[in-house]
């Protein structure tokens, strides 16, 4: 599980760095944000799928946060199992299904 939230930290890293490049690039090129929000398919790739992605990615830190605190006893409380179900959620609402 160690692994796992690791991974989950370098991909926050990599993908705050892509989202920072990729507002830097539209910047130069003279793209206005508002021309952004306008447009559903671009909205949703730069925007809206990466906040998400790091909600549901710090939200699943806090379950893993959650779960082990109790070491010895490792029980899956409510609390936990809505966390879990809360950060797949998270995943799922704005996971690329249709890569269009």
């Amino acid at each position: 599980m160690n692994f796992t939230v690791f991974i989950i930290c370098v991909q926050i890293f990599i993908g705050s760095l892509l989202m920072l490049f990729n507002f830097i690039f539209l910047s130069k090129n003279g793209v206005d944000i508002v021309e952004i929000f306008k447009q559903k398919k671009i909205r949703f790739k730069l925007i809206e799928h990466p906040i998400m992605m790091i909600i549901g990615f710090f939200i699943f830190i806090l379950l893993y946060k959650k779960l082990y605190k109790n070491q010895p006893y490792q029980k899956i409380t409510r609390t936990v199992l809505f966390l879990f179900f809360l950060s797949v959620l998270t995943f799922m609402i704005r996971f690329p299904f249709n890569s269009n």
